[in-house]
């Protein structure tokens, strides 16, 4: 018969108690249900929570780096184009120095003044229509909608196609009229900007319409301030008495 006060402090009997189904020779036991779905399962699987999501470019940056961005980027207005950087500073110090080649050999009586002369001429109309080039094709930009991709690139070309029209202008071509060399330098400014931004006539139109709008305010603001009167000049001189002879007769002995 068995001791009620041992069937307390047994600790076998006690566990026996409290789990019916544990066995006095055998530890505890825990069976997990088997998944209903191989998504379940999948859950529990170290696999799954060990993996962390692996960092993903951004899709603009991305889209940069793939060859077919590049091709759509060039049928995008001022962003391709032809050449980059380096190529153009090249084109560009060629036609600039083939223009002042051509505007040494053609300075006026071949004196060191007027050489110097024509080559300070050609540069300073080289770097003011560059200038203003460069800020006629960013707005002509920027009417279109397009981003202003490389500013220095738009400086570089439009520096050429200023060099382009300086070296048809100074060329001196005999053509009967007396607007033939500003026609051609125009024709030449032109066909460098096509050739460079890849445009349509409709934006290289544009370019021109900035470009010649803001060169007029430069030539109206230097013609105004050429006409207007200098401080000296504004005081009219007083009149000075004219000398007119007489034509009475002398008496005899006079004179």
């Amino acid at each position: 018969m068995n001791n009620p006060e041992n069937e307390a402090t047994d600790p076998k009997n006690s566990e026996q108690k409290q789990h019916p189904d544990a066995t006095t020779d055998t530890p505890w036991t825990y069976e997990l249900e088997p998944a209903d779905s191989a998504e379940e399962s999948s859950k529990h699987s170290p696999s799954s929570v060990s993996q962390s999501p692996s960092p993903t470019v951004p899709a603009e940056d991305e889209k940069f780096r793939t060859p077919a961005s590049v091709a759509e980027a060039s049928t995008v207005p001022f962003v391709g184009g032809f050449g980059k950087l380096r190529a153009t500073l090249w084109m560009f110090g060629a036609v600039l120095l083939l223009a002042l080649v051509i505007a040494g050999v053609r300075a006026g009586d071949g004196t060191l003044t007027a050489l110097a002369a024509a080559l300070v001429r050609v540069v300073l109309t080289v770097a003011v229509s560059g200038m203003i080039g460069t800020l006629a094709a960013i707005a002509a930009a920027r009417c279109l909608g397009t981003r202003v991709a490389e500013p220095e690139l738009f400086a570089v070309r439009m520096l050429t196609a200023s060099a382009a029209f300086s070296l048809l202008y100074e060329t001196g071509t005999p053509i009967p009229s007396r607007v033939d060399d500003w026609l051609l330098g125009a024709a030449g400014f032109t066909v460098v900007v096509w050739f460079l931004f890849r445009l349509t006539f409709k934006q290289t139109g544009l370019v021109l319409v900035w470009h010649a709008g803001m060169m007029l305010v430069i030539w109206l603001a230097a013609w105004l301030a050429a006409a207007a009167p200098r401080g000296t000049d504004a005081v009219p001189n007083p009149p000075v008495p004219e000398f007119v002879p007489s034509t009475e007769q002398l008496p005899p002995g006079v004179g």
